[in-house]
């Protein structure tokens, strides 16, 4: 799923703000806290889309065809996705 820069940029602002309402950061400022957020999401986005294209290459690849939006296709996506997340340690 693909976010537009100016939701990343309202959601990161809304996530700071909160995480220091709540005293749940204490350093920096709001401003400061919600760069370092809107980067982190970015980041996430951009290994997301990564992974995203390996599976459907992969799923591709296979020597039978696989309809997209079948059960089976779906199955493998999840399969493959994970994976892949726990290949770059983040499953």
């Amino acid at each position: 799923m693909l976010i537009s820069d100016d939701r990343i940029s309202a959601l990161a602002k809304k996530i700071s703000t909160a995480l220091l309402h709540e005293r749940l950061i204490e350093t920096g400022t709001s401003q400061q806290l919600a760069g370092v957020v809107q980067k982190a999401m970015i980041r996430y986005v951009v290994a997301d889309v990564a992974v995203d294209e390996k599976v459907r290459a992969k799923i591709a690849s296979l020597k039978r065809q696989v309809p997209e939006g079948s059960r089976e296709w779906d199955v493998l996506y999840q399969q493959y996705y994970e994976q892949e997340l726990e290949r770059l340690g983040g499953g």
